[in-house]
């Protein structure tokens, strides 16, 4: 098991496994909504409730679907995986590997409970915490546009347009001599968010929180505005 494990960690948050997550994210709950609101039913839900409360309920449910069905899709491929996968020739190499993955974060709990099974939970965990996040842009997108070829792809772009800033900033910073800017700053890539449970930390908290905020936010201002509940 433990080659398979080993494998797992490696292959769960490649860089174009992150670009494209996104969209997979977004279509479980971004086609519902917009036929919704094309077939009127959008009107009924929001008049039992309020605008406010529809929205929020949306984008949370979205951010929940998303993280649910990214995260079954990686079950599955890990259970394939580790049906497939020996284990490695060095045992040793394999723990010095999880014990330096799980010191100081939030992998060690679920490392020092259940071992490797553990681990592949928390591996878990990482890919539905970043789905979650990810899919609100496209659950934000429908209050604006009404076409979910846009809504589902625009995720993608705002990652990809997010980890070119990212990195040009980080090696900005390097030039300049501001090393521990550049360091903060590469933390904070796609890649790095898609590790927000087995390397835990409090900026990387902080800010899928803000996003989270940002986005409800967002959403109610647009819905409010509306003339017309239904649209």
């Amino acid at each position: 098991m433990a080659g398979g494990v080993w494998l797992i960690s490696r292959m769960r948050m490649a860089e174009y496994l992150s670009m494209f997550l996104p969209i997979i994210a977004s279509f479980p709950a971004v086609p519902l909504y917009i036929d919704e609101r094309r077939s009127g039913f959008q009107r009924f839900g929001i008049v039992r409730c309020s605008r406010v409360s529809y929205t929020l309920a949306q984008i949370l449910a979205a951010g929940l679907y998303g993280g649910l069905a990214v995260m079954l899709g990686f079950c599955v491929s890990t259970a394939l995986v580790l049906a497939g996968c020996p284990a490695p020739e060095s045992a040793a190499d394999f723990n010095a590997y999880s014990m330096a993955l799980s010191a100081g974060s939030g992998m060690q709990f679920l490392a020092a409970c259940m071992g490797e099974s553990g681990i592949c939970i928390g591996f878990a965990m990482d890919v539905f915490l970043y789905a979650c996040f990810f899919a609100l842009p496209g659950a934000v997108m429908t209050c604006f546009l009404d076409n979910a070829y846009l809504d589902i792809c625009m995720p993608m772009v705002l990652v990809y347009l997010y980890d070119v800033f990212l990195k040009k900033a980080a090696a900005g910073a390097m030039v300049s001599g501001n090393v521990q800017i550049s360091r903060r700053l590469s933390l904070m890539l796609s890649t790095s968010l898609g590790q927000s449970f087995s390397m835990w930390t409090a900026p990387k908290m902080i800010f899928m929180i803000s996003g989270l905020a940002a986005a409800c936010g967002l959403g109610v201002w647009k819905q409010r505005r509306k003339t017309d509940a239904g649209t």
